[in-house]
This record gives C-alpha cells, structure tokens and sequence, in this order.
C-alpha cells in the first residue's frame, strides 16, 4: 500500500495553521485522523511532511553479497530453497 501524496500532507500543514480542528481536516479530506495526527507530529519534528523510508523493508543482503548469492544460484541451480540456505549459512555464517 503506498502513502498519500505530498500535495495531501502539506494540505493537512495548511489547514491546520488556518485553524481547522483535525477531526474537520480528516473528514474534509476523507483520510483517517491518525494520519492527520501523524502528518501534523511529523512536521514539527522535521518540518518536513515527506514520507519516510521503511527500514523494515530493506534486504538482509549487503550490495557486496548480491553477486556472491548469484553465483550460488548459478552453480547449484538444482538445489531447493532450504539448501541454499545451508550453502549460504555454510560459506558465511
């Protein structure tokens, strides 16, 4: 699922400093009032409203290791999921 626009979170930072209360931004703008909530906290943190990177969502490989797990898939192209595993495991812990 991908965020809600820039120009929708800088049009919550607007609203706000007009005045509006966050239960009237998030109705108006039919988005839920902990985003509104969360948008407003972001900006005073950062004064910033852009989206963040999801760290949970980086690989647990490193750049270095991609050719070396390619070469693995190469050479033992018959082996199934779980011995690749162990290759792996054996070769770098």
């Amino acid at each position: 699922m991908s965020g809600y626009s820039r120009d929708l979170r800088e049009r919550v930072i607007r609203l706000r400093a007009a005045g509006n209360t966050q239960q009237w931004i998030a109705d108006t703008l039919s988005i839920s009032i902990s985003s509104v909530k969360r948008y407003l906290q972001r900006y005073v943190k950062h004064g910033d409203v852009g989206a963040t990177e999801q760290g949970r969502m980086k690989p647990n490989l490193s750049d270095e290791q991609l050719p070396e797990l390619v070469a693995q898939l190469e050479s033992h192209a018959e082996a199934s999921l779980e011995q690749h595993v162990a290759l792996w495991e054996a070769s770098h812990g």
